[in-house]
């Protein structure tokens, strides 16, 4: 007989392309950076923002303006080449001589963002959002911070508020159906989800989330079909892989379990929980070295992650494994 690991040792669906160590995958999202390099589509500089040339020398405002700007090129060049710190040190100086600077202060809510610095971000990014209210790159990006922060509401305006002008925004739609899904809203989750990839085929973040929501929905098939959708666009994702893994093991179709597990752990051999559930599957294959061998591996990587939780879930496990297969138990010490 097996141990009842269904719906119990199995860990909830990943919730992210890529599953790192130590971050805790179990209904994560992806954290500010995500909002940096996923969501913001990266607002160029207008095509009648005046250069330096144009006016230098002319009188006797324009000398602020001249110094804004080219403190603003400056930060700039630096953010180009990763340099972030010095990048908000002129954005900074830029929108100190030039308060109704937009476009600066959304660059200095970016830097910001990259340097990992929420609330200053927020600052710079609402004032840019006030500044101009069109710029949806600071509005998807304060958005994001927004949900990070818990703060649904004011994630939601965000995103409201580029779908009203902008309904086929496929970020947008993204977003919107993750701040559904934090507060339990399936349903709308799902119908944004869906806009999104109607919107965008190959998005294979939001494909990753819809498949995760149908899960929750209890339609198993159409969230496999999204996970294998997504590895698909990106064979890369190792969440995706784990999550497709674990479907298959709970139709009992252990062999192609086996082979979804292997390969989220050659995408990423410190991926504790995809460790756990090639150690469930070997178990209901009867193999027990090799199960007890991965859930050993899963219990010390839930450790080193600091994940007290799975820690004490996986050994758990491991002692009704090795209770199960003693044999095996003595022969993979």
């Amino acid at each position: 007989m097996n141990i009842a690991f269904s719906g119990q040792a199995f860990s909830a669906p990943v919730k992210t392309i890529m599953a790192t160590a130590g971050m805790a995958a179990l209904g994560a999202l992806a954290t500010l950076g995500f909002a940096a390099n996923l969501l913001a589509q990266e607002a160029p500089d207008p095509p009648d923002m005046p250069s330096l040339k144009s006016i230098q020398g002319k009188a006797p405002a324009a000398k602020r303006a001249v110094s804004a700007l080219s403190h603003y090129q400056s930060g700039m060049a630096h953010a180009k080449i990763g340099g972030y710190a010095q990048a908000v040190a002129e954005f900074k100086n830029s929108v100190h001589i030039n308060p109704g600077f937009a476009l600066a202060h959304y660059r200095l809510g970016a830097a910001y963002l990259k340097l990992g610095h929420p609330d200053e971000a927020e600052t710079s990014l609402a004032k840019a959002v006030s500044l101009n209210p069109d710029n949806v790159s600071a509005r998807l990006q304060l958005a994001e911070i927004f949900m990070t922060a818990e703060k649904y509401q004011e994630s939601e305006r965000q995103y409201q508020a580029i779908l009203n002008k902008q309904p086929q925004n496929a970020s947008a739609r993204f977003g919107l159906g993750n701040v559904y899904d934090a507060q339990g809203q399936t349903d709308n989750a799902v119908l944004e989800f869906q806009q999104a990839v109607k919107i965008r085929p190959n998005f294979a973040e939001a494909r990753l989330l819809l498949g995760v929501a149908y899960e929750t929905q209890g339609k198993l098939a159409d969230a496999l079909h999204e996970y294998q959708e997504t590895v698909r666009l990106q064979p890369s994702a190792e969440g995706a892989r784990y999550n497709i893994g674990r479907l298959q093991a709970e139709q009992g179709r252990n062999e192609e379990s086996v082979e979804s597990f292997k390969e989220a752990l050659r995408l990423n051999p410190d991926f504790a929980e995809a460790h756990m559930g090639l150690a469930i599957t070997y178990d209901n294959m009867e193999d027990g070295p090799n199960a007890i061998a991965h859930m050993r591996q899963a219990k010390k990587l839930f450790e080193t992650n600091r994940q007290p939780r799975l820690t004490a879930q996986a050994q758990t496990t491991l002692n009704q494994l090795q209770a199960k297969y003693p044999n095996s138990a003595k022969s993979t010490h």
